[in-house]
């Protein structure tokens, strides 16, 4: 198994800071890095800039903007408002894992390099890489999800991937 190519990565959904805190400290004692999509501003969000085994990526919620239950502010403002929080950000999922060139365009212009929208099922599609979009936004795939695999199939999955040596594993 190649556990370098191995990437954990939460959404924080506005998760409340004790469920997260148990998270960081299991992931900090088992010496695990992860990237948390950040939503929301606490202690603890504030308090993962200081950890350098997480990255804090964003997690722009872009869905009521387009189902038109908001309305108001700039286009762009929920990805600004949430690069103020996390100004060091290079890394976004969006909610609903919405994702277009005018997005991919808005994010080059806040400093969001990389894009982990794309799930691209491993079982269905052997292979998974990274690659770069045209706009020089870096798209890296998550090809397991708790969401979507769990649920559906539960752990059974898993095995398969982790065994897998040509396949990114997000």
């Amino acid at each position: 198994m190649t556990t370098e190519r191995i990437y954990l990565t939460f959404d924080i959904d506005w998760a409340p800071d004790d469920v997260l805190g148990e998270l960081v400290d299991w992931l900090e004692a088992e010496g695990v890095r992860a990237t948390f999509f950040v939503t929301h501003d606490s202690p603890l969000i504030r308090e993962l800039a200081g950890r350098p085994w997480i990255e804090r990526g964003i997690h722009p919620q872009w869905t009521d903007r387009l189902t038109g239950r908001a309305s108001g502010g700039e286009p762009w403002q929920p990805l600004g408002d949430l690069k103020a929080l996390v100004p060091e950000a290079v890394s976004a999922r969006s909610h609903s894992l919405v994702q277009g060139t005018p997005m991919l365009s808005a994010y080059g212009d806040h400093g969001i390099r990389v894009d982990s929208n794309p799930y691209l099922p491993f079982a269905q599609l052997g292979e998974v890489d990274a690659w770069t979009y045209w706009t020089g936004t870096r798209i890296v795939p998550f090809v397991w999800s708790d969401y979507i695999d769990f649920v559906r199939q539960g752990l059974d999955l898993l095995p398969s991937l982790l065994e897998r040596d040509r396949c990114i594993k997000v």
